[in-house]
């Protein structure tokens, strides 16, 4: 028989058996991890050279530009009206034969007018009918000038001619070639000259004044129908024609609550096309440069710029040339602007009256100074810095640099940096000074 009390003794040996074993197991698997971390060596972590695009800083000009938005208008705009309530009875004809309207070119006064074309007229038959009448002489007269000018030039050209042969005729007389009949006959002619051409000065100087006596008659004519007509008071173009024949018209039904409800009520609008002037309201910050007489560009279209842009667009061949006009010296207390009035100078042959355009002001200009890509700059403390990249060592230096103009590609330098400096334009935000960088496959602000 088995003793019962082996059985415990027996499993007490089975476990420290299986303890055993497994504290051999695990010494060994330290041993043998110990050992081959011995055997390996430790890899130093390679970090890789930052990527860097750079440009050279460079000579080169560079303009200070202040723009804004206006709508441009021309420079001599009237609004006629009659002084009198009537029915329309008489509106001009254009060059085509029709009633004036929008479009129409119309004369101002002539040189001794007081007058320029009659536009419009109520209801007086009479006094229209002199006034045309008068037209009609004066410029008779005006035809009788040119007729008498042409006289005085014969008559100058006769007289020289008669003069040579006057001197030739005495030469062969004094030879006895000719008769002493001979020359009193020439004698005679070039005295015969002399009159004629005294006649037909005379005769000018009569048609001169024949204009003169036909301009008085031809303002006292139009003087009656001053008070109930329009007359041109410049060389111009209808923009706004609000009449027509048998219209009835009272001059106190001009409507002037708006610019537009005038120039939808007035009788006639006449604006000149030699010239424009554009009005801006520019912050107080950009109105502060902005000087008299600095030039400027007006540019509509494509060459409405934004804010993205450095100056007039490319796409403009000709832009509108003006100048700065008038500059007003307070600050306007609702939007706080400084109002800014350009006059057009060139180059406005496709300006219209009522055209939004862009105005750019130059208000400094430097040349030749040295520049620098403006996405080369780090801004930090009020301060501007760059970094400069050396080619032989392959490193960066960051370099503090004093700014003066500014645009928004480019800005100047004006101490900080050399001529042909290679400055870092993309990669900048990640570097220190001193590190290793590699160039990009387009460098050099490719």
């Amino acid at each position: 028989m088995t003793n019962s009390n082996d059985k415990p003794l027996s499993k007490k040996i089975m476990f420290g058996v299986i303890s055993l074993i497994i504290i051999i197991v695990g010494s060994l698997t330290i041993m043998r991890l110990f050992n081959s971390g011995q055997s390996k060596k430790i890899e130093p972590v390679v970090t890789s050279p930052t990527v860097v695009k750079v440009s050279p800083a460079k000579k080169g000009d560079i303009i200070n530009w202040v723009f804004g938005k206006g709508i441009v208008r021309t420079t001599r705009r009237e609004f006629l009206n009659f002084n009198y309530p009537g029915k329309v009875a008489f509106i001009d004809k254009d060059a085509d034969g029709r009633e004036l309207r929008e479009g129409s070119r119309v004369r101002g006064p002539l040189p001794g007018e007081r007058f320029g074309q009659l536009l419009a007229r109520l209801d007086h038959r009479e006094q229209v009918s002199n006034v045309k009448a008068q037209e009609v002489d004066l410029a008779r007269a005006h035809e009788e000038v040119k007729s008498a000018k042409l006289a005085v030039t014969q008559a100058e050209n006769v007289l020289e001619l008669d003069k040579k042969s006057l001197k030739r005729t005495k030469t062969l007389q004094v030879k006895g070639v000719v008769s002493r009949q001979d020359l009193e006959n020439s004698q005679a002619k070039f005295k015969n000259a002399q009159i004629q051409l005294k006649t037909a000065k005379a005769q000018l100087k009569s048609t001169r004044l024949q204009i003169k006596a036909a301009l008085v008659q031809l303002n006292r004519a139009k003087l009656s129908l001053e008070k109930n007509s329009i007359f041109a008071p410049f060389d111009g173009v209808i923009a706004y024609f609000n009449i027509s024949t048998g219209d009835y018209v009272n001059p106190d039904n001009v409507d002037k609550s708006s610019e537009q409800a005038m120039l939808e009520s007035t009788p006639v609008v006449l604006i000149s096309e030699e010239s424009y002037e554009i009005t801006l309201n520019l912050p107080a910050f950009d109105g502060k440069l902005v000087k008299r007489d600095q030039p400027a560009f007006i540019t509509w279209g494509k060459g409405s710029l934004n804010m993205d842009s450095a100056g007039p667009s490319k796409d403009i061949t000709s832009p509108a040339e003006g100048y700065v006009y008038a500059v007003n010296p307070v600050i306007s207390p609702g939007g706080r602007t400084i109002q800014v009035k350009i006059r057009t100078i060139s180059n406005v042959e496709e300006l219209q009256d009522g055209m939004f355009v862009t105005c750019w002001i130059v208000v400094q200009e430097k040349k030749n100074t040295l520049l620098a890509p403006s996405n080369s700059l780090i801004y930090r403390q009020n301060s501007s810095y760059v970094f400069v990249y050396d080619s032989q060592e392959g490193t960066v230096t960051e370099k503090e640099i004093a700014l003066g103009i500014e645009e928004i590609m480019e800005v100047e330098v004006l101490e900080g940096i050399n001529d042909n400096d290679l400055l870092v334009t993309e990669g900048r935000q990640r570097l220190t000074s001193g590190m290793k960088v590699q160039l990009t496959s387009q460098t050099m602000g490719e």
